[in-house]
């Protein structure tokens, strides 16, 4: 059963879209969901704001008081549903994971430099990285 669990899970991730990062030296990769993926599969007994955003990378809560009055769409789906919905962009919460490279000194070793203290062994020395909650 966990063979099969592993399995089905490692198959998820190679199908899903990937985007490439290049910061610097500093490079990596952010695995992005399906583009129309069901975020309206939230469950009514948590039906929130929090809640919406961590169900998956896609998922963004629209907030204006007044969105669908009469009940038509869901506060929790992508951004560009929620926009074509009719929500204000000023109201929509979609926190996007940043990644900035702050120092990035080039490596060195103690025969390089005066004070052994000094040698720099990795790179970026400093990074500013902010996560979307999931």
């Amino acid at each position: 059963m966990l063979l099969f669990a592993i399995l089905l899970l490692a198959s998820s991730v190679l199908a899903a879209d990937v985007s490439d990062w290049k910061t610097g030296d500093v490079t990596g990769e952010v695995v992005e969901g399906r583009k129309d993926f069901p975020c309206y599969s939230l469950s009514r007994d948590n039906y929130t704001c929090s809640a919406c955003i961590q169900l998956h990378d896609s998922c963004a809560w629209c907030g204006a008081p007044l969105f669908d009055a009469k009940k038509q769409y869901a506060r929790c789906d992508n951004r560009a549903r929620l926009l074509e919905h009719g929500c204000p962009e000023s109201y929509i919460e979609d926190p996007q994971t940043v990644l900035e490279v702050e120092k990035d000194e080039p490596l060195s070793d103690k025969g390089q430099v005066e004070n052994e203290d000094d040698a720099v062994q990795l790179k970026p020395q400093e990074m500013f990285v902010e996560i979307r909650p999931s």
